[in-house]
């Protein structure tokens, strides 16, 4: 753990738990910028992994509980994961005892559970936020005890805890929000059609295997209007390039986009995943998508999350399983030969977007910092 001065954390400080991968450490550090602007000394505690997420934290605020994964693989590595917790809870008494926060809230992930259930414990008030359109296991454990729930993309319409969402949305960053409410520019048969494609941070190998099939055999006058950027792993851009350099098209091929949300912009459709921060920043700028979830996730979010945006007919999804050079050729051309549909799914889509959702947070922290009930904080956050 970092040194920390304790007499300023007494003072209103909020304590942000986070961990694990980006998806979840982002909003913690999207949040605290915000309360940082209100006024609040703001506390990060995270697992040794996430400590490259948080390069731009003062590190004089960051905490390192341990923390370990349950693996169910066999009992001695079980002992040892339970062993850990326990340290990091231990660990996390001590700190929330002598930082004494305002309110702590959790970012979701198993190196959440320490923290929260100490704060939970010494009844702290606490808030959790999933990113996801299903919960969590480890927001699940915790939702009994928190005060409340914020939701990225859950819905708050049923269920046991229903009383206790507020949707929020998920917070995104600052390039997207400036995007946000700027119409869709259609692409009609004598124009550009521009074509992005991404997988995730490293890119989907099924989507290098099988896009560039499909776009072989969409017909020629249709293929010819395609301008295609595509994210590919970095072992098979040259392969990918190639295929699209033999078919005469114009492809912008990349191990990654740092500026990812002007290719969206500008996109007339997209290809990609469905992580949540992923579907809510394609939310906020409001483009039509084809979502193909990532089939291995043990809650199925990603197809829970683009479940989320084809409601109303924002997006298209189509399973991995039933991912065929084929399929996707139809679905690509259709698009193609209807602009005013895209149209639609671009406006139905934006629908979805939550660009305040960052300050949707800190409100419902300074409400709990104030003490206010659940029922008093409303579920006005539908921007």
């Amino acid at each position: 753990m970092t040194k920390y001065d304790y007499n300023l954390a007494k003072k209103n400080a909020i304590l942000l738990v986070a961990g694990g991968t980006g998806g979840h450490v982002f909003p913690a550090v999207a949040l605290s910028h915000e309360l940082k602007k209100r006024g609040y000394p703001v506390c990060l505690a995270i697992d040794h992994r996430a400590q490259c997420f948080v390069e731009d934290f003062p590190p004089e605020e960051i905490y390192v509980v341990p923390s370990s994964q349950i693996r169910l693989s066999n009992p001695v590595v079980i002992f040892r994961s339970l062993m850990v917790l326990w340290k990091g809870f231990i660990v996390s008494l001590r700190l929330i005892r002598k930082l004494k926060p305002k309110v702590i809230v959790g970012f979701g992930g198993y190196h959440t559970l320490s923290p929260m259930l100490a704060g939970i414990i010494l009844q702290i008030p606490s808030m959790i936020h999933e990113q996801n359109a299903v919960m969590g296991r480890a927001n699940r454990l915790l939702s009994w005890g928190v005060k409340v729930i914020a939701g990225g993309l859950l819905s708050s319409k049923k269920g046991l805890l229903s009383h206790k969402i507020i949707i929020t949305g998920n917070p995104v960053r600052n390039a997207f929000i400036k995007m946000a409410n700027i119409p869709y520019q259609a692409s009609y048969s004598n124009q550009p059609f521009r074509l992005l494609i991404f997988g995730g941070s490293q890119g989907a190998k099924v989507f290098s295997d099988i896009i560039p099939k499909s776009i072989a055999l969409i017909p020629k006058e249709q293929r010819q209007r395609l301008i295609i950027t595509q994210q590919v792993k970095e072992d098979e851009k040259e392969i990918v390039q190639k295929i699209y350099d033999n078919l005469g098209l114009k492809a912008h091929i990349s191990s990654f986009f740092k500026d990812i949300e002007k290719y969206i912009f500008e996109a007339n459709l997209l290809i990609c995943r469905s992580g949540a921060l992923t579907v809510s920043e394609i939310a906020v700028i409001g483009r039509p998508v084809i979502l193909i979830p990532y089939p291995h996730s043990i809650n199925q979010d990603q197809l829970h999350n683009a479940w989320f945006l084809q409601e109303g007919g924002g997006a298209k999804v189509i399973t991995q399983n039933f991912l065929s050079p084929e399929r996707l050729a139809n679905e690509i051309s259709s698009a193609m030969k209807n602009p005013e549909s895209l149209v639609h799914m671009a406006k139905q889509v934006s629908m979805k977007g939550k660009y305040k959702a960052v300050l949707s947070l800190s409100d419902l922290v300074e409400q709990l910092a104030r003490k206010e009930s659940v029922s008093s904080l409303g579920r006005k956050y539908t921007c």
